[in-house]
């Protein structure tokens, strides 16, 4: 919202004044229940080298942070890659990159305005950043650590992973999603197996000793043999020589604007038994974490739920902090009358989320959906 935050701040004020939420819904980027007249357009920038960033970084001393205590390098935004699951690839287009000496700039003042001398490398694809390998010097000459918090399995370069390691990492993070490669194509990911098995043969080779991977289950039309393949690739790896191999499964949240939101999220019984395929398979020396099914309920709910799941959570929480056990006992009680978040949409459903357009058609959206199909039967 960098390119429109003057006028949000405006709103903002104004409403605050007034009392009155109608200068926030006069606004063409902004929904407001009740008020807003038809769908509302994403806003987005369009050229990063020319947006504000926050060089002046804080972090709450007793809140644990997704990256840990580092300094935030965004140094691209969007997505070229089509995994139809993904949300980023939809509400985050198209691909943008902040080059190399805008890059350097933030770098300068951010080190200076933020007590750390570490930094985080963060953007949906940094491997596909054409200047990676020179920003990853750039920050090697500057003395500083640095980290990737994960890479594209098939487009790590090697002199990036070099760097990498020479900056002190020794753990690397990859997200395969599935080890079936009828589910990657299903699911437009495109990574194989044999590309995991090789990439832990480079990352060992370079002199990195943990890894690890995240997997998704619960896709639908998903196999038990599909499922157990995770923990199969999972050993495979492991016996390459790693000290450390983590898997992380979690269910597939259906998100809206995906091709995907119209899927049904996995029921219990079934998601259970593939996480139980999973652990079996791996044996024992590999940790398993991730999400449990009735996290994922919460989230599939508030993902794709109406306003009532906002409304619900929002009296819930009048008498204080929501706790994730009352949430998800508020959650179930809607589900109960309205489970399609849970269930799935059909195609000619009217979808809640549909009041903000992301800039994409919904005609696309069913194209890829049936494409998604159309890949599981083969």
């Amino acid at each position: 919202v960098e390119d429109v935050s003057d006028e949000l701040l405006d709103a903002l004020k104004e409403a605050s004044e007034a009392h009155s939420l109608d200068p926030l819904a006069d606004l063409p980027h902004v929904y407001v229940p009740g008020l807003s007249c038809g769908r509302v357009r994403r806003a987005f920038v369009r050229d990063l080298n020319k947006s504000y960033y926050p060089t002046a970084q804080f972090r709450p001393e007793r809140l644990r942070v997704a990256f840990g205590p580092a300094f935030l390098l965004e140094v691209s935004r969007g997505c070229s890659y089509k995994c139809r699951f993904c949300l980023a690839r939809q509400i985050y287009r198209p691909m943008r990159v902040r080059r190399l000496p805008r890059l350097l700039e933030i770098l300068k003042e951010g080190l200076e305005r933020t007590a750390t001398d570490r930094v985080s490398v963060i953007s949906f694809a940094a491997s596909d950043h054409p200047e990676l390998t020179e920003i990853l010097e750039s920050l090697l000459a500057r003395g500083v650590s640095f980290t990737i918090p994960s890479l594209r399995v098939d487009r790590a370069p090697t002199r990036a992973l070099e760097l990498l390691r020479e900056s002190g990492q020794v753990s690397v993070t990859v997200a395969p999603e599935v080890a079936s490669e009828r589910l990657a194509d299903a699911l437009g990911k495109g990574v194989y197996p044999e590309e995991v098995i090789e990439l832990g043969r480079e990352l060992r080779r370079l002199g990195f000793s943990r890894l690890k991977l995240y997997f998704m289950v619960g896709v639908p039309g998903e196999r038990e043999d599909e499922a157990a393949a995770i923990g199969k690739l999972a050993r495979e790896v492991r016996e390459l020589g790693f000290s450390r191999v983590t898997v992380a499964i979690n269910p597939l949240i259906p998100k809206p604007h995906t091709p995907l939101q119209w899927a049904p999220y996995v029921r219990e019984r079934d998601y259970r038994r593939r996480v139980e395929l999973v652990r079996r398979e791996a044996g024992r020396g590999i940790k398993l974490s991730g999400l449990e099914w009735r996290e994922g309920l919460l989230e599939v709910a508030v993902a794709r739920g109406g306003p009532e799941v906002g409304e619900a959570l929002a009296s819930a929480s009048a008498e204080g902090r929501v706790s994730r056990r009352r949430a998800l006992l508020v959650v179930k009680k809607l589900l109960k009358r309205e489970a399609r978040p849970a269930l799935g949409y059909s195609l000619g459903a009217e979808l809640p989320w549909e009041v903000v357009d992301v800039g994409v058609r919904r005609s696309e959206v069913v194209k890829e959906y049936e494409r998604f199909l159309e890949a599981l039967s083969r």
